[in-house]
């Protein structure tokens, strides 16, 4: 007999990600892959924009399955076969994303709002059956189904009206969850289940990191000194990010993650774009033989890494409460500054010796963060 879905309050049993969450995420590896060779093949800042602009789309169609996995349970038949076409949705994503700003990108967005759709039916059929958790659900509902119907209404008009609506839908669909905080509070968010859910999407974009370094080095037909330091320092830094991120995650926040987790989700979007960029910048940085390729490469190295710990440092400053929240914004502030510092020294030098010296940086980086964990944790 079936189940119906049931919320999953952080003080129920320990959850983790299911083996339909984790094959669920295989297709979005394909998606963030297809989105990354596109601007990789045109690299410029209009393609920067076009790549930021195509990953919100993705981006918000597995966090809308996650959030709603989080908070219900998806053991049940009916739940994993609408799960699966959420799965087909996002295979057709990939499949047109190639095309998502061109005349026939109502294709992709079909695919998208098919994705959207199966969601909202997900939630629907969440009022019917769980009537405790209907002041949230009928929310989400109306605002979730307000965004749908605008983005329906994208297939039927030309670019570039279609991506205002696109726009709009994205604006009324984020805006939802923010202004209905307290019902979500009726279906708190699993403090352990989310952040390992949050995680692994960050092992999909550093995956594609490391894709990015293999690349770069397959391609590399003459090898000179610099070209092997870039290489070898472009996979430290992204061991870096793996270490920053996760030393952290592991200990404040698993299983000590409170409230409703939007903070939490939203800043996400910058730090799994901000990974995407950084390897694109990697790749390019050992690849670049040319000044004017070379600055491009540092600056999406130092704009990556700018969206990584910028959201990181405001996401530790209010879960670690040992230490004035001030402490870590400041500390990330102050990186950045070097980062940018660096960034002119080198416009200038031109010494092709950005990216080394960077993960130098963040090593020290690092190396002060876990000393203040450590501390923080003596206070404990």
């Amino acid at each position: 007999m079936e189940q119906a879905p049931t919320a999953t309050p952080a003080e129920r049993q320990e959850r983790h990600a299911t083996w339909l969450e984790l094959f669920y995420d295989l297709v979005f590896v394909i998606a963030i892959s297809h989105l990354t060779t596109i601007f990789s093949s045109d690299l410029n800042l209009i393609s920067l924009s076009h790549f930021v602009f195509l990953f919100i789309p993705i981006w918000w169609a597995w966090t809308g399955h996650t959030m709603y996995a989080n908070r219900f349970d998806l053991d049940e038949t009916f739940d994993r076969v609408l799960t699966l076409m959420q799965v087909l949705g996002a295979i057709f994503m990939a499949v047109f994303i190639q095309s998502a700003l061109l005349q026939d990108s109502y294709l992709f967005s079909c695919a998208y709002l098919f994705i959207r759709a199966i969601l909202l039916a997900m939630y629907v059929r969440a009022y019917y059956t769980a009537p405790e958790f209907r002041p949230l659900t009928v929310r989400l509902v109306v605002g979730f189904g307000l965004g749908t119907l605008i983005w329906l209404g994208s297939v039927f008009v030309p670019p570039p009206i279609r991506f205002y609506l696109w726009g709009l839908s994205w604006l009324i669909e984020f805006i939802t969850p923010w202004t209905n905080r307290k019902k979500l509070q009726v279906a708190p968010i699993h403090n352990i289940h989310l952040p390992e859910r949050f995680g692994l999407f960050v092992i999909i974009v550093l995956g594609e990191s490391i894709l990015r370094v293999t690349k770069a080095v397959s391609a590399i037909e003459l090898w000179q000194f610099f070209t092997s330091v870039n290489a070898i320092s472009g996979f430290i830094l992204v061991v870096l990010i793996w270490w920053i991120y996760f030393d952290y995650i592991d200990r404040f926040i698993t299983g000590k993650l409170e409230g409703t987790g939007l903070l939490y989700t939203y800043l996400h979007f910058f730090i799994y774009l901000g990974i995407v960029v950084l390897a694109v910048g990697i790749e390019y940085s050992i690849l670049s033989h040319i000044s004017t390729l070379a600055n491009l490469a540092n600056f999406l190295i130092l704009t990556g890494v700018t969206l990584f710990i910028l959201p990181l440092g405001i996401i530790q400053g209010i879960s670690i409460q040992q230490l004035p929240a001030r402490r870590f914004i400041l500390s990330s502030l102050g990186l950045v500054l070097t980062m940018v510092l660096l960034f002119m020294l080198e416009y200038e030098l031109k010494t092709f010796y950005f990216l080394p010296a960077l993960t130098l940086i963040l090593l020290i980086y690092l190396l002060v963060q876990r000393r203040m964990y450590t501390r923080i944790q003596e206070i404990m």
